[in-house]
């Protein structure tokens, strides 16, 4: 049975069932983690079929914005309005540490939207200069303020390829795109189970950042119309499809790449003995390589 959950996680994930394009890898995904964009490149080139850097920075829809796990992710426009609906009331560590400051986060954050930029796009300076407070360098610290920003659907940093990071405002006709709570948070659930599945609501609560208490309402309304994997007393759920199989005897899975952020249980992929040479200190996780699909 582990070796069928694997074999499914890595067909649905796209490790050996490629997406068409880099939106559709992404989109379907839910974002892919990009602090680092080599590594978020890396993390296409193994799941899309004729990946193209140009055609990236050229496609509009695709973003680099913050959401699950209050991470920088490449991702999609319309996946920043799921993620405004249900993380921004989160009392996530970018609130406490602006209160911290002596700060309100709302206030800092429409200072932020309102501000009139000189042009379209704008820098992390920039943003920074807009900030009425005595204590907004510290409150851009680590993404910050921008960071949350993101979250609530405002801002996003451009993916065009130029040296400079570039920031700009979420177009009006996007920002008017409103979703409520249950039902952006049911759309969550469901990309998660097809696109990661088999999974558990710990391996859900584990990738999404969220308290169980803040889904499972959702995830039992949700799960029924899935398929199950049992597994001892473990129940996984997953979308059975028909889908053509790619056979790589190597993949090079690179740093943070979602098959090692998306699971409370990384003994599917990596044996035990090695999990403190994959998953480091601080939040750092290590690239593998994959022989036959296993570590």
């Amino acid at each position: 049975m582990e070796n069928k959950l694997k074999e499914i996680r890595l067909k649905n994930n796209g490790i050996t069932n490629l997406f068409n394009s880099a939106y559709d890898c992404i989109s379907a995904l839910h974002g892919i983690q990009a602090q680092y964009d080599i590594y978020a490149y890396i993390s296409l080139v193994n799941r899309v079929k004729k990946f193209d850097l140009d055609e990236l920075h050229n496609c509009s829809s695709i973003v680099k914005s913050w959401g699950q796990r209050v991470t920088l992710h490449l991702n999609t426009k319309d996946n920043m309005i799921i993620n405004k609906a249900i993380y921004t009331s989160q009392n996530n560590w970018i609130k406490k540490y602006i209160s911290q400051l002596d700060g309100k986060c709302d206030e800092i954050i429409s200072q932020i939207v309102n501000a009139n930029y000189e042009n379209e796009f704008f820098s992390k300076t920039e943003v920074q200069r807009n900030i009425l407070h005595k204590k907004k360098k510290d409150m851009m610290q680590w993404g910050g303020v921008l960071a949350q920003a993101s979250i609530e659907g405002y801002i996003y940093e451009m993916v065009d390829g130029e040296k400079e990071k570039r920031y700009t405002k979420l177009e009006t006709d996007m920002l008017k795109k409103i979703i409520d709570y249950d039902m952006a948070l049911g759309n969550l659930i469901e990309k998660y189970i097809i696109s990661y599945g088999p999974v558990s609501s710990k391996d859900f609560a584990h990738w999404s950042g969220l308290r169980k208490c803040d889904f499972i309402e959702i995830w039992e309304k949700t799960v029924g119309k899935f398929d199950q994997l049992r597994i001892g007393e473990n129940i996984f759920f997953y979308k059975k499809q028909d889908i053509e199989k790619k056979e790589e005897e190597v993949v090079l899975l690179g740093k943070f790449d979602p098959l090692l952020l998306s699971y409370d249980d990384k003994n599917w992929l990596v044996e035990e003995k090695y999990r403190k040479n994959v998953w480091k200190n601080a939040g750092q996780v290590e690239g593998i390589v994959l022989l036959n699909n296993t570590f």
